[in-house]
C-alpha cells in the first residue's frame, strides 16, 4: 500500500497518505481529494476525513463528505459512499485519507477475483450476499495475502477496484 501523494494534485506540500493529523492538514478541508500514485495498483483518489473508534488501516466504511464523519459499522439499506482507511485513525477529533478510486487493499473474507462485496463486521467486506449491504461500484480484483511491492498484503485482505462514488445501497438480495 505504498501510495504517494501526486499525479495532478496541486499542493505546495504533499500530505503523507497514510498519517493521522491531530488538526486539517496544510490547506486542506474535511472532504478534500487528493490524488496518489503506486507502483503497483496505480493511480488513485484520497478524501480526507475523520476517525472512528476501532479503525485499522484497510478497514471499509461509510462516509459523509461534508461532516467528514465515518462508519464502520453501518445500518442495512442506506445509500452511503463507501471508501478505505488508510490509517489506523481511533480519533474522531483527527483526520486521515480514506481511498475513494482505484485499486484499494481492503478487509476482504475469503476473497476470489471478480466476486461482488457486500459489508461484512466492522470495517470488512465480503463475497457472500448480506440483504441491503452490498457495495455498488466495486469488486474484488484478486484473492487473499497476494504481493504488493513486495510484500504479502495479509491473509485477511485483498485488492478491491473502487470506481468513483461506489456506494453501499439497500438492495433487497
Amino acid at each position: 500500500m505504498a501510495f504517494k501523494a501526486g499525479g495532478d494534485t496541486n499542493l505546495m506540500n504533499v500530505p503523507d497518505l497514510t498519517a493521522v493529523y491531530t488538526s486539517l492538514p496544510y490547506d486542506l478541508k474535511v472532504g478534500s481529494v487528493v490524488k496518489g500514485v503506486s507502483n503497483d495498483l496505480g493511480e488513485a483518489d484520497f478524501i480526507l476525513l475523520k476517525g472512528a473508534a476501532s479503525m485499522g488501516v484497510a478497514d471499509v466504511v461509510t462516509y459523509n463528505s461534508y461532516t467528514g464523519a465515518v462508519e464502520r459499522s453501518p445500518a442495512a439499506n442506506i445509500a452511503a459512499p463507501v471508501a478505505v482507511s488508510m490509517a489506523a485513525n481511533t480519533s474522531t477529533s483527527n483526520y486521515s485519507f480514506y481511498q475513494i478510486t482505484g485499486h484499494a487493499v481492503a478487509e476482504v473474507g475469503s476473497a476470489s477475483a471478480g466476486s461482488k462485496l457486500w459489508h461484512n463486521t466492522a470495517g470488512a467486506l465480503q463475497v457472500s450476499a448480506a440483504n441491503g449491504k452490498q457495495i455498488v461500484g466495486a469488486t474484488c480484483v484478486t484473492a487473499n495475502n497476494v504481493t504488493i511491492d513486495g510484500a504479502a498484503i495479509g491473509s485477511g485482505n485483498a485488492v478491491i477496484s473502487l470506481a468513483r462514488g461506489a456506494l453501499m445501497q439497500g438492495q433487497i438480495t
